[in-house]
């Protein structure tokens, strides 16, 4: 799929946009260095310090009096010192570095026989109008991470701040969440096959807990062609990371309904119990001081919540609020006590509950990073994080008797199931990443690789972790001919499950010369799926009326009294569930080439082009039967993948400071946005059911 950018040129007086993040795990510098005549200095040393950490980052000035200092750590303070023989050395302190931004800091040496001290600086630099900015984007630093509320702890609530966002639903610009590529620390954290745009969202929790992040970036207009497979938002965030100082913190947070308001304009609105807790502790320091650091993070959070928002009604009890169908009756004709008692004595098989039954929500998150500084040259990052979360479910109402809007499985103001069919999704996720970030050449050539490891296990079982007897689901309709009640487990949770493996490589490799900085890269992932999922392979009755049930269980029953429906699926193919799974491996393969042009007074220009190209690395499964039917002068082709075509992505951008001074600019561009579609779409063709 591809989504053309129109054209937007914004004049930014007041409101920002923004920082584009150029990279999506580190911050760079850049400037020119002059005398006070305005004569540029090739071979000016700039050091910048990382003060927290020690951690050095050096470079010369060219001969166009430029320098650039690539793969910075984020945040700061920095201590930037710029010196050349001659010259008085010029200090510049409390710097800090927003993620993916390329700070412009530009200085003017004065000459030794100037009667002065060094000069020292202290101050921010204007981070919105900077040169280097082009496309919109927001940008959320650590403090405004820790700062801004956040009841439910999720890292969502905080991009819901983009001016794009479309909610909850991490949706931009109106675009589908499922189009959206999620990194951290560079690596792709997506749920590619695509049943939920996270890792663990089926099961309510993120892939990273909110105190393990540095800083995030949402970018949605990117001009700059390293960053790509996205056509919705392109969400990266960082890890924290260890400094020379020890520190760490624990926390606890809790929420019931005791904190929730029970008055909507003065009338009484109860609110259901549930109880929500969230535990964790940091910790992060030095190994080796100046050299390596640790950074660690373990969180549990947990959430219990009722399954049943319209409880069963009492016989005689108006159904305003209740259940209009099921009662809490013993009569075995009218209430499901009585179904429940009926089942117990005569098949010896216990259905479940039908009240006072909780939703359980668990999610376990571990994170854990290493930073080295292996010289001023070079720096190494790995990164290793866990992800186990599990929640309990309605029972799906796909494939049963829904009889309108208000049917279905679960619980309704019609039905009210047994909790025997419900089930729970447990996502499991573990995920590695190692970053390199080398300079060579006194800082004119730049290398910044990473490569990613990601292992999704998602699967399901019968709510709660209970063995529940396997026998067939049981729909039971009402009064009102809609599903008044389900017993029996959960029709698709039966060897229902999903694996998914990502491996990454992208590398970027930047060369620095007069006028232009030209980067050469490749970003690469590949997949391998093994998705299983046999549906109704137990079988479905409905009954039409409880009456139906119970005369069907008479050994006199008559053929008006069996069920009014009945269907199962089964394996038709050797080797049982697993011989129908999805198993399948696909490739992107990603190629860019940009060019940076500054050599025009007060103007930045950036054209580019990528290229992704999808590759199917398996065979598809083929029947030969259907392929040779004529449909009217039409024919199917089953077993054939879609047309590979490569994906061009030509993008160009630019930034006017209009007055030299950064206080008015004009920035735009247009170009061609290109990403992945979500796997799931292709599974179908690949099983063999």
């Amino acid at each position: 799929m591809r989504r053309i950018l129109l054209m937007t040129v914004a004049i930014l007086l007041t409101a920002p946009l923004g920082v584009l993040a150029q990279g999506v795990t580190t911050a760079s510098l850049t400037g020119i260095v002059k005398d006070k005549t305005g004569e540029l200095i090739p071979g000016a040393n700039v050091v910048a310090t990382h003060v927290p950490s020690g951690t050095t980052y050096g470079s010369a000035t060219r001969v166009d009096g430029l320098y650039n200092i690539e793969g910075m750590r984020v945040g700061g303070p920095y201590t930037i010192k710029v010196s050349f023989v001659g010259y008085k050395e010029q200090v510049h302190e409390e710097v800090y570095l927003e993620l993916g931004q390329t700070m412009v800091l530009n200085y003017d040496l004065i000459s030794e026989a100037t009667e002065l001290q060094a000069i020292v600086i202290t101050g921010t630099q204007d981070a919105i109008l900077n040169s280097e900015k082009i496309g919109a984007s927001s940008n959320f630093s650590n403090r405004q991470i820790t700062r801004l509320p956040s009841i439910g702890r999720d890292f969502r609530d905080i991009t819901r701040l983009t001016p794009q966002a479309g909610g909850s639903s991490l949706t931009f610009g109106g675009r589908s969440n499922l189009y959206n590529n999620l990194t951290i620390d560079g690596a792709t954290m997506n749920n590619v096959f695509g049943l939920n745009p996270l890792p663990g969202g089926q099961s309510a929790t993120t892939p990273f807990s909110m105190d393990a992040i540095q800083e995030m970036t949402v970018s949605l207009s990117p001009y700059d062609v390293r960053q790509g497979n996205f056509t919705g938002a392109g969400i990266s965030a960082i890890t924290r990371s260890g400094t020379n100082e020890l520190s760490g913190s624990a926390y606890y947070f809790f929420r019931s309904q005791s904190f929730a308001g029970t008055k909507i304009d003065g009338v009484e609105s109860p609110i259901p119990d549930f109880n929500f807790k969230n535990y964790g502790i940091r910790l992060g320091g030095p190994i080796i001081k100046d050299k390596l650091f640790f950074f660690v993070n373990a969180e549990i959070e947990t959430r219990s919540d009722p399954f049943y928002t319209f409880p069963v009604r009492q016989t005689g009890e108006a159904s305003s609020s209740t259940n209009t169908q099921a009662t809490d009756d013993e009569d075995p004709a009218t209430g499901m006590a009585g179904l429940r008692n009926f089942l117990i004595n005569t098949y010896g098989y216990d259905p479940g509950v039908y009240k006072d039954f909780s939703r359980a929500t668990e999610s376990k998150r571990y994170v854990f990073r290493l930073d080295y500084n292996i010289s001023q040259n070079h720096k190494l990052m790995l990164r290793g994080n866990i992800t186990n979360a599990f929640q309990d479910q309605f029972p799906s109402g796909s494939g049963g008797f829904t009889g309108g809007p208000a049917g279905g499985r679960g619980n309704s103001n019609n039905v009210l199931s047994f909790s025997s069919s419900f089930y729970r999704i447990n996502n499991n996720q573990y995920s590695g990443t190692l970053e390199l970030n080398s300079t060579f050449g006194g800082g004119k050539f730049v290398n910044n690789l990473v490569v990613g490891y990601t292992a999704m296990r998602d699967f399901r079982q019968n709510a709660g972790g209970l063995d529940v007897p396997d026998i067939a689901t049981v729909d039971i309709l009402g009064p009102n001919g809609q599903n008044m009640t389900t017993f029996g487990p959960d029709p698709f949770t039966k060897n229902n499950k999903l694996d998914q493996d990502v491996i990454q490589f992208n590398d970027n490799f930047t060369i620095y010369m007069k006028d232009h900085t030209v980067t050469l890269g490749t970003a690469n992932e590949y997949y391998r799926f093994n998705n299983v999922f046999t549906q109704v392979v137990n079988g479905n009755y409905r009954y039409n009326s409880l009456s139906d049930f119970y005369a069907d269980a008479d050994p006199a029953t008559t053929a008006a009294q069996r069920p009014a429906n009945y269907n199962i699926q089964y394996v038709s193919v050797a080797g049982g569930p697993d011989a129908t799974a999805a198993k399948w491996n696909a490739l992107q393969l990603g190629f860019f080439a940009q060019d940076v042009y500054k050599g025009i007074k007060n103007l930045t220009i950036t054209g580019g082009l990528r290229v992704d190209v999808p590759v199917y690395l398996s065979d598809l499964p083929r029947n030969n039967y259907v392929n040779s039917i004529n449909f009217n002068g039409e024919k199917l082709r089953v077993g054939g993948w879609p047309e590979v075509r490569p994906l061009f992505s030509p993008r160009i951008g630019f930034n006017f400071d209009a007055n030299g001074d950064r206080t008015t600019q004009i920035r735009g561009g247009t170009g061609i946005l290109t990403g992945r579609i979500p796997f799931v779409w292709l599974s179908n063709a690949v099983s063999n059911n």
